[in-house]
């Protein structure tokens, strides 16, 4: 696709596609295990991204064009968090 816009300020396709595989597969995700399903999402985009399997493997793989389609709808500006999450810890309660 062409766009008529200058590189700096384009939003198109072509653009969006530029965005290094490398840099999405650096994105968090979490995932959660539920009864009947896993579900994964990524932290630190902006927006709601979910992917969803019957194992944690499946739920990963979903959640990657999930994010891959928010980056193509929205920009990729979305990826860029005022505050990025570095890493996250599951902390459990403990009884005391």
């Amino acid at each position: 696709a062409s766009c008529a816009a200058t590189r700096s300020t384009c939003r198109c396709r072509y653009d969006v596609a530029m965005i290094d595989e490398q840099r999405l597969n650096t994105i968090p995700i979490v995932v959660e295990k539920h009864p009947d399903t896993c579900v994964a999402y990524p932290l630190g985009i902006e927006g709601a991204v979910v992917g969803e399997g019957e194992t944690f493997e499946e739920a990963l793989a979903d959640c990657r064009p999930a994010i891959r389609f928010r980056v193509d709808t929205f920009g990729p500006q979305v990826l860029d968090a005022e505050s990025p999450v570095l890493d996250a810890t599951l902390v459990r309660p403990t009884s005391a």
